[in-house]
């Protein structure tokens, strides 16, 4: 079973780029900045890799809190595994009784956003710093997004094998086509238009497919980066290989050049 939270972690935290990897593709910043938190070889492997595992961002103590909130929310009970699958609906295409949204589905999403058990991982000091690292400035500003609780897949429950259309295949969260060059630095996100600082109530959009995020604001170090949002996943529970979810190429970002010119003569 993955617990995911925010971010997603219980010791580490996993960050990850979609971009292109030459410079009339993409926008990628050089780091001119004191590094505060991240160590010049993370950021040397982030910038190689594409996607950075940071260890030792989420205390214990609020990792834990923060999967039972979400435990509590969905309804899920370890000593009873039926539990974890008792919500069948799709949280984007059904509705309730009342018209209301699913809290929850077999796409593992959780509808959760403003629990105080979340609110103190989005609070930790280390993961404001990570961010900080990678725009090159402290005047962040976060975000808010869901949460995600996924059961294995078993064959007694086979809704729960079905993730829904807006989950299956192929996701990307930035548009990497030529016509979209040159593609912007997002980490892991969805790209804003630049915003005014210090950001009015509420400055950004009610959008559910929205990642958590932090958002860099005036003066970062490279103007570029100013209102663009990252996310991070933290696993608030350890999570083997075999288990999933987040899944990661090794330096792919580099090849997407190739990959985008492959993807567009299929006609995709």
């Amino acid at each position: 079973m993955e617990i995911s939270g925010l971010i997603r972690i219980h010791a580490r935290l996993v960050l990850s780029l979609a971009v292109s990897a030459r410079p009339t593709m993409y926008v990628w910043p050089t780091q001119s900045w004191p590094l505060s938190t991240l160590t010049p070889a993370q950021w040397d492997s982030w910038e190689h890799d594409g996607f950075l595992i940071v260890p030792g961002v989420i205390n214990a103590s609020a990792a834990a809190a923060a999967a039972s909130a979400i435990r509590t929310f969905v309804g899920a009970n370890d000593s009873e595994l039926a539990s974890w699958y008792a919500n069948t609906l799709d949280i984007y295409e059904d509705r309730t009784p009342s018209g209301a949204r699913p809290h929850h589905g077999p796409c593992g999403m959780v509808n959760l956003c403003h629990h105080r058990a979340i609110w103190a991982l989005r609070q930790e000091p280390m993961l404001h710093g990570v961010f900080a690292d990678l725009y090159g400035t402290r005047r962040l500003y976060v975000t808010v997004d869901r949460q995600h609780f996924k059961p294995p897949q078993n064959p007694a429950h086979p809704a729960w094998s079905d993730a829904g259309a807006v989950h299956k295949g192929l996701h990307w969260d930035v548009d990497t086509r030529r016509a979209a060059w040159p593609v912007p630095y997002v980490i892991q996100g969805t790209l804003l238009p630049p915003l005014p600082c210090p950001l009015p109530y509420p400055a950004l959009p009610a959008c559910p497919a929205c990642l958590p995020a932090l958002l860099a604001c005036p003066p970062a170090a490279d103007p570029s980066l100013r209102a663009v949002p990252a996310e991070g996943v933290v696993y608030l529970e350890d999570t083997t290989a075999e288990q999933g979810a987040l899944r990661v190429v090794p330096g792919f970002h580099r090849r997407l050049a190739n990959t985008t010119l492959v993807l567009a003569q299929a006609g995709r």
